[in-house]
């Protein structure tokens, strides 16, 4: 199955403001919305693109610091915040540092990681040979 990847952030990003327009307090429903569009997008968003890309890189990341800020919103009013008025500018700092830590996560190479690199260094060297015999 092969999906427009620009069609499912949009749809996210669409759900998202619709559910956050609404007036008035959140609601524990809202947090299970973003949770499944955020379930939908890790499953079927190739972050191949994103990788490769700034602007791409940015709109994904963008995109699912507003999903995980939906997710988040109705504990970050119940349990985090002293007042309903402090909730919108706890959002946008939890916006903000998501989205610095998915453009930090998408800017790493597949391969930079340690453990891989390791791999590589191991089939790069070239093991002895055995023989069969003894060597005393």
């Amino acid at each position: 199955m092969k999906l427009d990847q620009v069609a499912l952030l949009a749809a996210a990003l669409a759900a998202v403001l619709s559910t956050s327009s609404a007036e008035g307090a959140w609601e524990p429903f809202e947090c299970v919305v973003g949770g499944v569009l955020l379930l939908i997008v890790f499953a079927f968003h190739d972050f191949a693109v994103a990788r490769q890309n700034r602007r791409a890189r940015a709109a994904v990341a963008g995109v699912l610091a507003l999903l995980w800020c939906l997710a988040l919103a109705w504990p970050v009013q119940e349990f985090v915040a002293r007042d309903e008025s402090h909730v919108p500018g706890l959002l946008t700092g939890l916006w903000v540092v998501l989205f610095g830590a998915h453009v930090a996560y998408l800017s790493r190479q597949v391969g930079s990681r340690r453990g891989d690199r390791n791999v590589k260094d191991r089939k790069d060297q070239k093991s002895p040979r055995r023989t069969g015999r003894s060597a005393g």
